[in-house]
Protein backbone atom coordinates (compact mmCIF):
# COMPACT_ATOMS: atom_id res chain seq x y z
CA UNK A 1 0.00 0.00 0.00
CA UNK A 2 1.63 3.44 -1.01
CA UNK A 3 0.14 5.54 1.98
CA UNK A 4 -0.20 9.26 2.17
CA UNK A 5 2.05 11.20 4.29
CA UNK A 6 -1.00 13.14 5.42
CA UNK A 7 -1.94 11.03 8.70
CA UNK A 8 -5.07 11.72 10.27
CA UNK A 9 -7.01 12.30 13.19
CA UNK A 10 -10.77 12.01 14.68
CA UNK A 11 -12.79 12.67 17.70
CA UNK A 12 -15.58 10.78 19.32
CA UNK A 13 -17.91 13.23 21.81
CA UNK A 14 -21.00 12.20 23.53
CA UNK A 15 -22.90 14.49 25.43
CA UNK A 16 -24.64 13.06 29.10
CA UNK A 17 -27.19 11.27 27.03
CA UNK A 18 -24.82 9.88 24.47
CA UNK A 19 -25.42 11.94 21.33
CA UNK A 20 -22.76 12.71 19.29
CA UNK A 21 -21.30 15.87 18.05
CA UNK A 22 -21.03 16.00 14.24
CA UNK A 23 -20.34 18.67 11.72
CA UNK A 24 -22.09 18.98 8.72
CA UNK A 25 -19.44 18.90 5.93
CA UNK A 26 -19.83 22.11 3.26
CA UNK A 27 -16.50 20.32 1.26
CA UNK A 28 -15.99 17.47 0.24
CA UNK A 29 -16.68 14.28 1.56
CA UNK A 30 -19.87 16.05 2.52
CA UNK A 31 -22.35 15.43 4.96
CA UNK A 32 -22.05 14.75 8.75
CA UNK A 33 -18.68 14.06 9.64
CA UNK A 34 -17.03 13.73 13.18
CA UNK A 35 -14.41 16.82 14.05
CA UNK A 36 -11.22 15.34 12.27
CA UNK A 37 -7.89 16.46 10.23
CA UNK A 38 -4.52 16.48 9.09
CA UNK A 39 -1.60 16.16 11.48
CA UNK A 40 0.77 19.53 11.33
CA UNK A 41 4.40 18.92 11.12
CA UNK A 42 5.89 18.49 14.52
CA UNK A 43 2.58 17.27 16.04
CA UNK A 44 1.68 14.52 17.64
CA UNK A 45 -1.55 12.71 17.14
CA UNK A 46 -3.16 13.60 20.59
CA UNK A 47 -1.76 17.33 19.74
CA UNK A 48 -3.34 17.48 16.65
CA UNK A 49 -6.39 15.75 18.07
CA UNK A 50 -6.81 18.82 20.21
CA UNK A 51 -6.08 21.43 17.93
CA UNK A 52 -9.12 20.02 15.47
CA UNK A 53 -11.49 19.97 18.13
CA UNK A 54 -10.84 23.06 19.07
CA UNK A 55 -10.73 25.01 15.35
CA UNK A 56 -13.77 23.16 14.11
CA UNK A 57 -15.73 22.97 17.43
CA UNK A 58 -14.43 25.80 20.02
CA UNK A 59 -13.97 22.72 22.92
CA UNK A 60 -11.07 22.65 24.72
CA UNK A 61 -10.49 18.74 25.40
CA UNK A 62 -9.40 17.84 29.04
CA UNK A 63 -9.01 13.96 28.92
CA UNK A 64 -9.24 11.48 25.94
CA UNK A 65 -8.17 7.69 25.38
CA UNK A 66 -7.42 6.05 21.99
CA UNK A 67 -9.82 3.89 20.45
CA UNK A 68 -8.59 3.34 17.37
CA UNK A 69 -4.80 3.68 15.16
CA UNK A 70 -5.02 2.11 11.77
CA UNK A 71 -4.54 2.01 8.20
CA UNK A 72 -7.45 2.24 6.05
CA UNK A 73 -7.32 1.77 2.08
CA UNK A 74 -8.80 4.53 0.37
CA UNK A 75 -7.58 6.79 -2.32
CA UNK A 76 -5.95 10.31 -1.73
CA UNK A 77 -6.13 13.43 -4.01
CA UNK A 78 -2.13 13.27 -3.48
CA UNK A 79 1.07 12.00 -5.44
CA UNK A 80 4.06 10.98 -4.30
CA UNK A 81 7.33 12.26 -5.93
CA UNK A 82 6.51 9.67 -8.65
CA UNK A 83 3.17 10.87 -9.47
CA UNK A 84 1.30 7.72 -8.23
CA UNK A 85 -1.81 8.38 -6.41
CA UNK A 86 -1.71 7.07 -2.60
CA UNK A 87 -4.00 4.30 -1.79
CA UNK A 88 -3.82 4.37 1.77
CA UNK A 89 -4.03 6.81 4.70
CA UNK A 90 -3.51 6.07 8.35
CA UNK A 91 -5.64 7.33 11.21
CA UNK A 92 -6.12 8.21 15.00
CA UNK A 93 -9.29 8.11 16.47
CA UNK A 94 -9.59 9.34 20.26
CA UNK A 95 -13.19 9.01 22.35
CA UNK A 96 -13.09 12.50 23.83
CA UNK A 97 -14.40 11.80 27.83
CA UNK A 98 -13.96 15.29 29.37
CA UNK A 99 -13.93 18.85 27.74
CA UNK A 100 -14.95 22.30 28.20
CA UNK A 101 -16.83 24.62 26.75
CA UNK A 102 -20.12 24.49 23.94
CA UNK A 103 -20.08 23.31 20.94
CA UNK A 104 -20.19 26.04 18.30
CA UNK A 105 -19.34 26.68 14.36
CA UNK A 106 -16.27 27.57 14.29
CA UNK A 107 -14.93 27.63 10.53
CA UNK A 108 -18.00 28.85 8.42
CA UNK A 109 -16.37 28.55 5.39
CA UNK A 110 -16.27 24.65 5.89
CA UNK A 111 -19.21 23.42 7.82
CA UNK A 112 -22.78 24.28 8.28
CA UNK A 113 -23.34 23.50 11.33
CA UNK A 114 -22.03 21.93 14.55
CA UNK A 115 -23.51 20.03 17.12
CA UNK A 116 -24.56 16.98 18.73
CA UNK A 117 -26.72 14.73 16.92
CA UNK A 118 -30.15 14.47 18.26
CA UNK A 119 -33.98 14.93 17.37
CA UNK A 120 -33.32 18.78 17.97
CA UNK A 121 -30.59 18.87 15.15
CA UNK A 122 -32.62 16.85 12.42
CA UNK A 123 -35.93 18.35 13.20
CA UNK A 124 -34.95 22.30 13.63
CA UNK A 125 -32.13 22.49 11.82
CA UNK A 126 -31.66 19.85 8.75
CA UNK A 127 -35.34 19.83 8.20
CA UNK A 128 -35.93 22.83 7.28
CA UNK A 129 -32.39 22.98 5.10
CA UNK A 130 -33.88 20.05 3.43
CA UNK A 131 -37.58 21.41 2.72
CA UNK A 132 -39.74 19.03 5.23
CA UNK A 133 -42.34 20.91 6.63
CA UNK A 134 -43.27 20.42 10.45
CA UNK A 135 -45.79 18.11 9.63
CA UNK A 136 -43.66 15.77 7.40
CA UNK A 137 -40.47 15.50 9.92
CA UNK A 138 -41.09 12.40 10.13
CA UNK A 139 -39.87 10.93 6.60
CA UNK A 140 -36.12 12.04 8.32
CA UNK A 141 -36.83 9.37 11.01
CA UNK A 142 -38.27 7.28 8.45
CA UNK A 143 -35.53 7.69 6.10
CA UNK A 144 -32.79 7.18 8.80
CA UNK A 145 -34.31 3.79 9.67
CA UNK A 146 -33.79 2.35 6.27
CA UNK A 147 -30.34 3.75 5.91
CA UNK A 148 -29.40 1.61 9.16
CA UNK A 149 -31.37 -1.65 8.03
CA UNK A 150 -29.58 -1.66 4.55
CA UNK A 151 -26.21 -1.15 6.22
CA UNK A 152 -26.96 -3.75 9.03
CA UNK A 153 -28.15 -6.15 5.65
CA UNK A 154 -25.03 -5.34 3.82
CA UNK A 155 -23.14 -6.06 7.43
CA UNK A 156 -24.94 -9.36 7.86
CA UNK A 157 -23.36 -10.65 4.43
CA UNK A 158 -20.39 -10.10 5.00
CA UNK A 159 -19.90 -6.22 3.35
CA UNK A 160 -17.79 -4.83 6.11
CA UNK A 161 -14.76 -2.81 3.56
CA UNK A 162 -15.92 1.06 3.70
CA UNK A 163 -15.60 1.56 -0.01
CA UNK A 164 -17.53 -2.00 -0.94
CA UNK A 165 -20.40 -0.12 1.09
CA UNK A 166 -19.43 3.20 -0.26
CA UNK A 167 -20.08 1.42 -4.00
CA UNK A 168 -23.77 -0.30 -3.25
CA UNK A 169 -24.99 2.55 -1.51
CA UNK A 170 -24.43 4.92 -4.30
CA UNK A 171 -25.47 2.40 -6.99
CA UNK A 172 -28.44 2.35 -4.75
CA UNK A 173 -28.76 5.65 -4.73
CA UNK A 174 -28.21 6.67 -8.73
CA UNK A 175 -31.04 4.04 -9.06
CA UNK A 176 -33.26 5.39 -7.35
CA UNK A 177 -33.81 3.38 -4.02
CA UNK A 178 -32.87 6.42 -1.08
CA UNK A 179 -35.49 9.16 -3.20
Amino acid sequence: MNLCPGKSVGAVIRDKDGAILVLYRKKRPLGLALPAGHIDEGETPPDAMQREVYEETGLEVKRYREVLHSTFPNPCSRTDAAGKSYDGHEWWVYEVVEWSGVPRLMEPDKHEFVGFQNSYLLEQIIAPRRGFTPTTRRKIYNELENRANILKKLHERGLTNFYEFFNVLSKAYREGLFR
